[in-house]
């Protein structure tokens, strides 16, 4: 029987879809079921794994409406305790080295193909072992496993790490034929203590074992070391006790002690001070190393720990929530007194019209001023005391102004233009303030040397030390670096061209102030320097070169010892060539004998004046103008035609 092109074709097409099919499927278990090429391999946890352990774990924990329960963070040690252990690919726990370690460990094994499985999966399964286990008699079902949730939700265990580990075969399971997906679990310190409660009941953080009970999310927060936005009070103080709502710690009353003041202030043994010569504990004892333990334990009241009252009743007083204390507080702040924090644009504004200002004073060794997040940070601090007075801190000045602005980004400028203002009380040449009216203020804004502000606002009521008590008023703090209203007798600046007198000695300028951030010309760091006495100017450093006969950052000083004591001759006494660079003289040495000190080179007929001062402005101009005319005469040179000579 002879079978058509057609039907011959179609055989072909399914023989051929039938052998792809049978290969595929064979790849398929090859990879999957029996996890890849080889039998055992790591499978590396991912930063979303890790994420999803530690905030499934706190979810349960923060669930079992327990007093004393910790917050749990991952630990990379215990995470490499567990990939060891899965890499064994034994499904059973090694107590001895669990037990050496204080560590817990839970395990899990399931089939799954997924190489990034959800450990939230394994983490359920070991929770739901919470309907076999009785809280009361602390024992689990007949025959049914509960320590894996034990250890899940054992309160004082703070720290887990985990890994998985893809096993064929996986020892001591059925998993024998397939391969099969190994979690494992480390956790500290360890739980599953025989006779003890994995946690106790109560308001949640209202019993940490640290005696503060900072919370997060329901559960005890030990790194917290303040309040925060993570970090609230829940302690509960007992008997009259007062709560520190900033350490949330618990100050017991007379008659009480422990962390939450529930222990009375009482000896409980007879052997705490029998009184000589009976055997027993004294109060040189509570410090002693080998008994201070046991002794302040036994004996609170010798060992001074608290203060004892045979009048003290329990629950006289009622407790104290911190929790509610917490609101109370702020409530409080809510109504008299808040931060306002600084935007970027209030921030951009304070640099900005601080050197403007200063730069129209004319000055010649006038800095420019940047933003200091510091000093923003102290001027936050004295603004919230609300009180409104000038603090006392060494080589840094202050400026504070008040008012009763209503807007939440209220406009530096108005803070400032008045500081400024004050400019009409101060005579620059007395280099004092009128007569009752004070100017600081202002010799802070433009004072030289000055070069980083810090500022701050906060809303007060009432702003202490101003007529602002019934109404809330908006508290402006700046803080400079280096400050310089406190120096008395002395000038905020030197007049001059703007830049020609730089404390740095380099007159680099950015809008006629001195940038000491620049290292060379640029598009905003020009030279201003001038030098004098027949002096040079290093247009890339910006820095004078003195001629013979001359010193100093800008060549006005004379090229001579000041003093009778430079080099006398031996043996007298003065001061010699070795002490230039001695550490403890060398300063002082170099200033009034810079001739001996060869850091100048003498010239008995130099004359001041001999030569005009040098200007780096004009230098730096005529050197812009000569390489504009070297690129003209280069682009005219390129324009010309050029013959080539033929070839002969």
């Amino acid at each position: 029987m002879k079978i058509s092109l057609t039907v011959q074709l179609v055989i072909i097409s399914l023989t051929w879809s039938l052998t792809y099919a049978v290969a595929y499927r064979s790849v398929y278990n090859i990879h999957f079921r029996y996890g890849g090429y080889r039998s055992n391999q790591p499978m590396p946890m991912n930063s979303q794994q890790i994420k999803a352990i530690v905030d499934y774990h706190n979810e349960l924990r923060a669930g079992e409406g327990a007093d004393n329960m910790e917050l749990m963070t991952y630990n990379e040690s215990l995470a490499r305790l567990a990939e060891n252990w899965a890499a064994q690919c034994v499904f059973t726990h090694p107590v001895k080295e669990l037990n050496e370690l204080n560590t817990g460990q839970n395990i899990f094994a399931s089939t799954h193909r997924n190489r990034h499985p959800n450990p939230r999966w394994a983490i359920g399964k070991w929770f739901n072992e919470k309907s076999d286990y009785d809280y009361d008699t602390l024992t689990c079902a007949a025959d049914k496993p509960c320590g894996h949730y034990t250890q899940l939700v054992w309160a004082t265990t703070r720290s887990v790490g985990c890994a998985y580990h893809r096993c064929l075969p996986l020892n001591r399971t059925h998993y024998t034929t397939v391969a099969a997906t190994y979690f494992v679990c480390y956790y500290w310190p360890g739980g599953n203590y025989e006779g003890a409660k994995p946690y106790t009941k109560g308001p949640a953080c209202s019993k940490c074992s640290t005696g503060a009970g900072w919370c997060k999310d329901g559960l005890c927060h030990r790194q917290c070391s303040g309040p925060g936005e993570e970090c609230s009070c829940a302690v509960i103080c007992y008997n009259c006790a007062t709560l520190d709502l900033d350490t949330c710690r618990c100050s017991c009353a007379d008659g009480w002690r422990g962390k939450y003041c529930t222990l009375p202030c009482k000896d409980t043994s007879s052997l705490c001070n029998p009184g000589y010569p009976n055997r027993g504990w004294y109060p040189h004892h509570c410090n002693h190393e080998r008994y201070q333990v046991h002794v302040r334990k036994i004996c609170p009241a010798m060992c001074e720990l608290c203060t004892e009252d045979p009048d003290a009743v329990a629950n006289q007083c009622p407790p104290v929530h911190g929790t509610v204390l917490e609101e109370e507080r702020g409530r409080e702040k809510e109504m008299k007194s808040q931060p306002m924090p600084m935007t970027s644009r209030q921030i951009k504004t304070i640099v900005d019209y601080h050197n403007e200002l200063r730069a129209g004073e004319g000055a010649d060794n006038m800095e420019l001023i940047t933003y200091n997040e510091s000093l923003a940070r102290l001027a936050e601090d004295s603004a919230a005391q609300c009180v409104f007075t000038y603090s006392t801190l060494n080589e840094i000045g202050q400026n504070i102004y008040a008012a009763t602005h209503r807007n939440r980004n209220p406009n530096p400028q108005s803070a400032i233009r008045s500081w400024f203002d004050k400019k009409v009380d101060y005579d620059y040449d007395t280099a004092t303030c009128a007569a009752g009216k004070p100017c600081g203020v202002y010799t802070q804004i433009v004072w030289a040397t000055t070069r980083s502000v810090g500022c701050a606002y906060h809303r007060c009521k009432p702003l202490h030390g101003t007529h602002f008590t019934e109404v809330a008023a908006t508290y402006f703090v700046c803080y400079y670096w280096p400050g310089g209203k406190f120096y008395e007798g002395a000038k905020p600046y030197t007049k001059g061209p703007a830049c020609s007198k730089c404390s740095t000695g380099a007159g680099w300028c950015t809008d006629g102030l001195c940038n000491r951030q620049c290292s060379g010309p640029g598009e905003n760091c020009s030279c201003a320097a001038i030098c004098y006495n027949c002096a040079s100017v290093d247009l890339d450093t910006c820095r004078c070169s003195c001629a013979d006969g001359w010193r100093g950052k800008y060549c006005t000083l004379p090229c001579n010892d000041t003093s009778v004591w430079c080099n006398p001759g031996y043996p007298k006494r003065g001061w010699y060539p070795y002490h230039c660079h001695d550490e403890r003289y060398q300063v002082h040495v170099q200033n009034i004998c810079p001739a001996m000190c060869e850091l100048c080179t003498e010239d008995p007929d130099a004359v001041p004046g001999q030569c005009p001062p040098v200007n780096g402005i004009v230098l730096e101009e005529d050197r812009k103008k000569r390489l504009k005319e070297k690129q003209k005469k280069e682009k005219q040179s390129d324009l010309r035609p050029r013959f080539s000579r033929p070839e002969t």
